[in-house]
């Protein structure tokens, strides 16, 4: 493969200790205090992005980071690339790589973990499966199911634990002939990622941000919550965490997402208007120790997106990828970002804050400005994963990833950083939802809407149907609330286009059990009402209604992937499914009132299989 002589621009190397000590240099500038968020944003009205529309023929994944694990000996690498569905193994010394290993269509390789054999066991989520590697060969030894999606993995005592995202923890042998699991633990739903503990294990939450601690019997120790910040207008809590990392001397590093928890301004520029610190979402990271403190932290300025961090096991300096796109300037390629510019990394330690300064090591100018998806260590060395052009940076040296182009349009825009600091997946995380309930001026309160599942024919959009259509949707949001870049009529269809193949998430396995199909007959029910609405591929009519709510008239929501967008309603009333149909039911929502609470509970199980 060949090489060039490419930096390390697209990061933010931070150089303290977990304890917040300062750690070995790049150091520079006094510690000072912050004065909420970043002044002097223009949100006049943006230009049209330069160049052609380039649309890609594979239907692509929204960015989740992470699919980077360097291997003990630091010498080698094992990357996944979910969008070409292969995994390579890399000669980090060599730069070059050394193996590649095709995957079947829609297996979309995730997080890896290396056992103590040396055997790299990779989640596999369009699939379900956990795949082994023998990374020295470059061969598959095996493929087993796991759940319907698996996410974060961990690797201790011939054990792989891995977590799903319907809220199971799956303990497999390492040896990938065994596939009957050691222990699975239902724990809640939306598990991320799992990390190894003295006695124990580390478990994340995505949307909630929460850490929970188990010990060896699966027991919950503790729940954590990641440290939330005050701002001049009010608070901004945690959430939506992309990632959990094992810390260099002990503990867990959690990066993720801080949300305004105030009122919104929903007209120009309201989307970073706040007085939020960083802004209405923002980048936080978070130190939890073995004793289970919570040391929070945050990046003073932009960083879009934060899917990937690590931590030296040499300096303990951090390394962080935000993966947003930067808007294009003369002289540059749409879709390349310096994806972390010099920012300050605060250090919250109640009861006040305290900021260091951290430095970013210089980027040639023939950097290629790709989009970051995941980082890692090989001693001290920073390691850098990026998506298009697919590639390595290891150090000061480049190593092309094989694969084509993916180059694509509506993906760039759904990952653009606009001028109020936010990206489309800021709030859609993955494409999803970052399970928030915003509160918005003139507005009242609104629950932020999954993309997944289809999205073309459903208009008008917005709770409360406003948005005719597509355009109208990235004018008034993307355009003029987020201060984003006027779209013209190919880049609306280009974005449209790239959400409108992103899957739902596939439901848990489900026995077809005598409560499902109770369930399901009363959907169907006509004096019951659900499929007067939600009816159809999509269970929805897509028709705007009446069902009670004092803000007015409300879309009809899809429910398929139903059991992962909790909480409910458009104005999150229903913590749960069950929720919905009691302490929320406004009495036009569907007719329940007469059903008896086994009924109610065979209606939710049937609900979860969508």
């Amino acid at each position: 493969m060949s090489k060039a002589s490419w930096g390390i621009g697209a990061v933010a190397l931070m150089a303290m200790g977990c304890d917040g000590s300062a750690g070995t240099p790049p150091m520079a500038g006094p510690v000072s205090g912050f004065e909420g968020g970043e002044p002097g944003i223009d949100f006049g009205a943006q230009s049209s992005l330069p160049g052609a529309v380039v649309r890609s023929e594979r239907a692509l994944r929204p960015v989740s980071g992470g699919t980077l694990l360097v291997l003990r000996d630091q010498k080698t690498a094992v990357v996944a690339d979910p969008d070409r569905d292969q995994l390579f193994v890399v000669d980090l010394q060599r730069a070059a790589v050394s193996r590649t290993i095709s995957l079947e269509a829609g297996a979309e390789p995730g997080r890896a973990v290396e056992d103590a054999a040396g055997v790299v066991h990779v989640a596999l989520r369009g699939s379900g499966q956990l795949v082994s590697l023998d990374p020295s060969r470059g061969e598959l030894l095996g493929a087993r199911s796991v759940c319907a999606y698996p996410r974060g993995v961990a690797s201790a005592e011939g054990v792989v634990h891995v977590a799903c995202a319907e809220g199971k923890l799956v303990s497999l042998s390492t040896d990938p002939k065994k596939n009957e699991p050691v222990r699975t633990l239902t724990l809640e739903r939306d598990l991320r990622d799992v990390v190894i503990a003295s006695d124990g294990l580390w478990v994340s939450l995505f949307r909630a941000a929460e850490v929970l601690r188990l010990d060896s019997t699966g027991k919950v120790l503790r729940r954590m919550f990641l440290p939330s910040l005050a701002g001049s207008q009010g608070e901004s809590v945690s959430s939506v965490a992309w990632r959990m990392v094992p810390g260099a001397t002990g503990g867990v590093v959690v990066v993720h997402q801080r949300a305004f928890a105030g009122e919104v301004v929903a007209s120009a520029g309201g989307y970073g208007a706040t007085g939020a610190s960083g802004g209405m979402v923002s980048t936080a990271i978070t130190i939890v120790t073995e004793e289970g403190s919570a040391q929070g932290t945050s990046v003073a300025l932009a960083a879009p997106l934060p899917v990937d961090v690590a931590q030296s096991p040499v300096s303990g300096r951090f390394l962080l990828a935000a993966a947003a796109v930067e808007h294009p300037v003369e002289g540059s390629r749409f879709g390349r970002n310096l994806l972390l510019r010099p920012s300050q990394l605060a250090l919250s330690a109640q009861p006040t804050e305290t900021f260091v300064d951290g430095e970013v090591e210089a980027a040639p100018s023939e950097v290629p400005r790709g989009q970051l998806v995941a980082v890692a260590f090989a001693g001290d060395v920073p390691v850098l994963q990026y998506r298009e052009p697919s590639s390595l940076v290891v150090g000061s040296l480049g190593i092309e990833l094989p694969g084509e182009s993916l180059e694509d349009t509506g993906s760039q825009l759904f990952h653009l950083e606009t001028s109020s600091g936010l990206a489309c997946a800021s709030c859609h995380p993955e494409g999803q939802e970052d399970g928030r309930t915003w509160h918005f001026s003139g507005f009242g309160p609104r629950r932020t809407q999954s993309l997944r599942g289809g999205l073309l024919g459903t208009e008008p959009f917005h709770w409360d149907g406003l948005e005719t259509d597509f355009a109208a949707l990235t004018g008034d949001v993307m355009q003029g609330r987020m201060g984003g870049p006027q779209l013209d009529a190919e880049q609306n269809m280009a974005l449209a286009s790239y959400l409108d193949v992103l899957p739902a998430m596939p439901a848990p396995a489900a026995s077809r059990t005598a409560s499902v199909e109770r369930g399901e007959a009363l959907f169907n029910d006509a004096t019951v009402g659900c499929a007067t609405c939600h009816s159809g591929s999509r269970f929805s009519n897509d028709q705007t209604v009446d069902v009670g709510s004092l803000d007015g008239v409300m879309q009809v929501p899809g429910l398929v992937g139903l059991w992962a967008r909790a909480p409910y309603l458009h104005d999150g009333c229903a913590k749960t499914l069950l929720d919905r149909f009691t302490t929320c039911d406004t009495g036009k929502h569907g007719v329940v009132s007469q059903l008896k609470s086994e009924d109610l509970r065979a209606l939710t199980d049937y609900l979860e299989t969508l």
